[in-house]
């Protein structure tokens, strides 16, 4: 259990400092609860805030990812975490990685067009190139959002599907 504001930051600053890439808020807040569950929603962003003010931390659009600072001093000071609550850190973030990892190969957004509609650009890469690029129209902005999360859920079985077609010998 998490006595104050410091060691929640402390936790905050272990968990970033693991991931490859920023992260939603609501999902830091997640995983600080997995490892201690006494840890609230409003705990993380009360302490994120004032890990952004003395840039430990840094936001990223709507995503937050940590400093060098932050890194460098988390470091040091996370051994003052309960070891309990470092190995939950480790367990969590490695997941938390994994899925960062397959999130930053998968690509989708979306651009309106003048004459009307917009353009899904949706990417797929395997780490190295780019194996997959289709562009979608849209008639609305509605459509666009549906576009793009589905290709962001459904990516592999997109790419899949397209060389079954593609490779297929019927007419």
């Amino acid at each position: 259990m998490l006595n104050d504001k410091t060691d929640i930051k402390i936790l905050l600053l272990a968990i970033l400092r693991r991931l490859p890439s920023a992260i939603a808020p609501e999902t830091l807040a997640g995983l600080a609860a997995e490892c201690d569950g006494t840890v609230t929603y409003f705990d993380v962003m009360e302490c994120l805030a004032e890990l952004l003010t003395t840039e430990h931390a840094a936001r990223d659009g709507d995503a937050f990812a940590i400093t060098e600072k932050g890194a460098r001093n988390g470091e040091i000071i996370e051994t003052t975490l309960p070891r309990s609550i470092r190995s939950h850190v480790e367990r969590v973030t490695f997941a938390a990685r994994e899925q960062l990892a397959r999130d930053m190969l998968i690509n989708a957004d979306y651009t309106e067009r003048e004459g009307g509609g917009y353009t899904v650009l949706c990417r797929l890469s395997d780490g190295v190139s780019e194996v997959l690029r289709l562009e979608l129209f849209a008639v609305d902005v509605f459509q666009a959002r549906e576009l793009k999360s589905g290709f962001r859920r459904n990516a592999v079985n997109v790419y899949i599907a397209t060389l079954n077609a593609t490779l297929a010998n019927e007419p």
